[in-house]
């Protein structure tokens, strides 16, 4: 199970719905393209990650998006 904190960096995929609310499935956005977003806030409960990502807060669902990986420089 994948656990994202407020601030961390997220890979959105192409084609992922992200809704403007909470619960919803009625008003959502697709993505055309592989995006990146942060965390604002991750509900394990309802399994929901509130990302900022293309400029506005959305919703989607944690095992649609993944960690980015952590630069490992010498």
């Amino acid at each position: 199970m994948k656990w994202f904190k407020k601030g961390d960096l997220v890979h959105i995929p192409q084609d992922t719905y992200l809704f403007d609310s909470q619960g919803s499935f009625s008003l959502y956005r697709k993505t055309e393209k592989p995006i990146v977003g942060v965390c604002l806030e991750h509900d394990k409960q309802s399994k929901e990650v509130q990302v900022l990502a293309l400029g506005s807060p959305y919703f989607v669902y944690d095992d649609k998006v993944y960690p980015m990986e952590e630069a490992h420089v010498s």
